[in-house]
């Protein structure tokens, strides 16, 4: 009798298990759903509120990493600014997590700084515009971009409304104060060029060094005329009146107006040794990366808004969503450079000055997708 309670006891233990093992789809996968849901239409129509900005259930999806993880230091030219939106997505959705790597992301306060903090060695890679890699060179440090994130500049020219009626075009900007991120940051290379296309110089306006997140208080206190700048903050000043878009390279229309056709701007940078050192961490974050490209690409700026946590959409979540919608043009869909956006940033360092008369560099030596590629083969 007692061999005969012991066998059926084992029978219940093994169908016990195997329900639990198989569960109810039910019960398990409803909640989540419903979770997502909820967030989604959150990300609609709230403006505040920072539990429709989080995503935790998106944290479940990653695959649990069991090995030690990989310290590393990223320094990104300005703080949720959408150029280098990739950098906050792919630590909201846990991409870091699944290649095993555990990214502290340090936010400078121009993309200047940021990449001299990348060359001083105080961090392994940086947020930045392919600009500084070019700068670099002609100093003579090596910087390679290793994963894209935007093809065009996705910035905005936006002038101060009390001027609409006296600036119709760029020439009208003569004599006026004009915002850059930074000096020598990519905006300031930008505006360099667009001066030079309408026939006027740097020293026919006064430019200034306004961070991005500043941008709309200097606006609005009238310390600036006109200002570059990426989004959410350019929507941001749209949107409250206190000034019009002048010139927008948000879409490929308008950056051919500038530059006949595509513009390599924003992208993870990182040094040759540390490529050398460690090719297999900077192919897992440029895993991660590439993956958060496609995120955006297949999914709406309210689903993607939704995923974020409240330090990177702001409190105003719908002026967040219409940011990103004004950008996604800009976004590169798989995270490749391409020879051509190359070639016109270098022809906007000429103009800037970085690139001298008689320099001549190959575009080819300022990216490596090798680790892209082999992301994408995945």
């Amino acid at each position: 009798m007692r061999t005969k309670l012991s066998g059926l006891a084992l029978l219940a233990l093994m169908l016990g298990t195997l329900l639990v093992a198989c569960g109810d789809p039910t019960t398990t996968t409803a909640p989540a759903a419903t979770t997502a849901a909820a967030k989604t239409t959150a990300a609609v129509s709230a403006t505040t509120a920072a539990s429709t900005t989080t995503a935790p259930a998106a944290m479940t999806t990653a695959a649990a990493f069991t090995g030690p993880k990989e310290k590393l230091s990223v320094i990104v030219g300005a703080q949720a600014a959408i150029t280098y939106l990739q950098y906050d997505l792919a630590k909201a959705l846990g991409y870091y997590d699944e290649q095993g790597l555990d990214v502290d992301i340090q936010y400078a306060k121009s993309g200047t700084d940021a990449a001299s903090a990348l060359i001083a060695g105080n961090a392994q890679f940086s947020g930045n515009a392919v600009d500084h890699a070019i700068a670099a060179k002609a100093k003579g440090k090596d910087l390679k971009m290793v994963a894209s994130f935007t093809n065009l500049p996705g910035i905005t020219m936006a002038v101060r409304s009390e001027l609409k009626d006296q600036v119709k075009s760029v020439k009208d900007l003569k004599g006026k104060t004009i915002g850059v991120t930074g000096l020598g940051a990519g905006t300031d290379v930008l505006l360099t060029f667009i001066l030079n296309k309408n026939g006027l110089t740097r020293d026919d306006v006064k430019i200034v060094a306004v961070g991005s997140g500043a941008q709309p208080a200097a606006f609005a206190s009238g310390q600036i005329d006109a200002g570059l700048n990426s989004d959410p903050y350019v929507t941001q000043i749209v949107s409250s009146g206190k000034a019009f878009a002048l010139v927008d390279m948000a879409t490929l229309e308008g950056t051919k107006d500038i530059f006949g056709g595509e513009y390599q701007f924003t992208g993870a940078l990182t040094t040759p040794e540390f490529i050398a050192q460690k090719p297999q961490v900077v192919q897992r974050l440029v895993n991660a990366l590439v993956k958060a490209n496609q995120y955006i690409a297949g999914h709406t700026a309210a689903e993607i808004a939704a995923k974020l946590p409240e330090e990177v959409t702001g409190k105003d979540l719908n002026t967040y969503i219409k940011g990103l919608e004004h950008s996604k043009p800009a976004i590169s869909k798989d995270g490749l450079v391409t020879l051509d956006g190359i070639k016109n940033n270098l022809a906007s360092q000429k103009v800037f000055g970085v690139v001298k008369e008689g320099q001549t560099y190959e575009p080819a030596s300022f990216f490596d997708m090798s680790f892209v590629n082999k992301a994408l083969s995945k």
